[in-house]
């Protein structure tokens, strides 16, 4: 359940003083129910509960500048940074707060930059990076390279370095170089695993969303074409990168003047988000039903005045009456757009269907509402 646990380094030497000897007997107590509730436990509460108890008898125990105190120290800080992971931010503050401590700690002891301090450090820096966001240091993620260089790693090793440091990066918004790290990672992992494993696809989509930002439509396109090639064959830990991939593509060709709504990655986007294929017949309002009152919706103030054109797809049913109801947005180039669209749809008016003689409802109707600037 819980990752990155160390070993304490129990040292039980004469002690000096016999307060001392208590300590270490309550430590001893205390590690062994932590183990216990470590292993059988499925609640993090109590396992951090006992942690906390260790982490203020250690340094009584061992001494402030010990390696057991360290040890306490980096398991609470793990205990706190999966909590906070699962549930709130103020865990993953508390968590911060205790790798400084403990960073600060192996200095201190003069503790080697191994192998094994690159990893600790790694989740420090992702915590760091959580916390603080665009306040981030880029001075950690440098160190953390700056250690991995420095060490007789694989070429996965540090592929995999620099692509975490890549991710933190770009999930905080800190775009400056990012692309040179994912780019390295990529010839990595490359090398190693082939252009089709699955590292690779996740990449490719980074630094597809990296060309988004920097306007670069048709790279993106290219970038976003490899991942949905790498991620077709089904894989299940990859169904985030294929949906978001489609989306994507189908907002870059409309873009690019493309058939967005034609393509495969329109139906694709549709079963993978909404588990729905649209059916031939009505897909896109065809002219054999067409509604006998549309409304136009309101241009939002903040597209227009901002140049900003886009579309949204609209999913609902026509009743016996030929109204509309259930109407919801199931794609659009710009949340801003959908709220109107909705409004607009749902004051259409259809001649209703009729089977045998008889209205009857028709579901999954689709229709795409554009907004264009004259001009």
């Amino acid at each position: 359940m819980i990752k990155n646990i160390l070993i304490f380094i129990i040292l039980f030497t004469a002690p000096a003083y016999a307060n001392k000897e208590e300590d270490k007997a309550e430590f001893k107590s205390l590690y062994a129910e932590f183990n216990d509730l470590y292993a059988n436990s499925e609640a993090i509460d109590p396992i951090i509960e006992v942690a906390e108890k260790l982490y203020k008898i250690a340094p009584k125990a061992f001494g402030k500048k010990s390696k057991n105190n360290a040890v306490v120290i980096y398991n609470l800080a793990s205990l706190y940074d999966e909590k906070g992971a699962r549930s709130s931010s103020r865990d993953e503050k508390k968590a911060l707060g205790l790798y400084e401590e403990y960073f600060r700690l192996l200095y201190d002891l003069g503790t080697p930059k191994d192998k094994a301090y690159l990893e600790q450090y790694q989740a420090f820096m992702q915590t760091h990076y959580n916390v603080k966001k665009k306040k981030s240091e880029d001075l950690i993620t440098d160190t953390a390279l700056e250690i991995a260089y420095s060490l007789n790693l694989t070429d996965l090793e540090i592929a995999n370095v620099e692509y975490t440091v890549g991710l933190v990066r770009i999930l905080n918004r800190k775009l400056e170089n990012t692309d040179s790290h994912f780019s390295n990672a990529l010839k990595l992992f490359t090398n190693e695993y082939g252009s089709s494993h699955s590292l690779v696809g996740e990449i490719e989509y980074w630094l597809a969303m990296l060309d988004l930002e920097k306007r670069e439509y048709v790279r993106a396109s290219d970038r976003f074409e490899k991942v949905v090639a790498i991620f077709s064959d089904g894989r299940p830990d990859a169904s985030g990168f294929l949906k978001n991939s489609h989306l994507y593509l189908i907002k870059l060709y409309y873009v690019q003047e493309k058939s967005a709504f034609e393509s495969d990655h329109f139906t694709e986007y549709l079963r993978l988000e909404h588990n729905w294929i649209p059916r031939d017949n009505i897909k896109d309002n065809p002219d054999e039903y067409l509604p006998t009152v549309r409304a136009n919706p309101y241009y939002p103030a903040r597209a227009a005045e901002n140049g900003i054109e886009g579309f949204v797809i609209v999913k609902f049913t026509v009743d016996t009456n030929g109204d509309t109801k259930d109407v919801i947005s199931i794609l659009s180039s710009d949340e801003m757009f959908e709220r109107n669209s909705i409004k607009a749809a749902s004051k259409y008016k259809y001649k209703p269907r009729m089977v045998d003689g008889e209205a009857v409802e028709v579901t999954d109707v689709i229709v795409r509402i554009e907004f264009k600037l004259e001009g």
